[in-house]
């Protein structure tokens, strides 16, 4: 690993031929913004955050690739009991519902474990 600069933009590294800034920001997970920055006016915009992750979580594209994720790594059933393979016909029948309770906060996942 080589450092090949420096500065307040973040330190660039150089590892086996790949290279990586490594930023001095503090960022969240997988590089969302951090929901705690204050803003000008001392307060902080987490709501509209959240608000734009969540919808971005929920997303038609994004599900759909969460669900073809599971399947391809023939995951397992989820605390409820249900299969990977009962999964897409509970979704098309319930999938908008469940994508607007989480929107509101009201969602409540079925534990009863099979």
């Amino acid at each position: 690993m080589n450092v090949t600069g420096h500065g307040d933009e973040g330190i660039q590294l150089q590892i086996e031929g790949w290279s990586q800034i490594e930023s001095v920001e503090p960022r969240g997970y997988a590089g969302a913004p951090d929901l705690g920055k204050m803003a000008e006016n001392n307060t902080t915009d987490a709501d509209g955050q959240a608000d734009k992750l969540m919808e971005r979580i929920l997303s038609r594209n994004n599900l759909n690739m969460a669900f073809k994720r599971v399947k391809a790594n023939k995951g397992a059933g989820g605390v409820d009991g249900m299969q990977v393979d009962e999964l897409l016909p509970y979704l098309k029948q319930h999938g908008e519902e469940i994508t607007q309770k989480l929107r509101e906060g009201k969602f409540k996942p079925n534990q009863s474990g099979g």
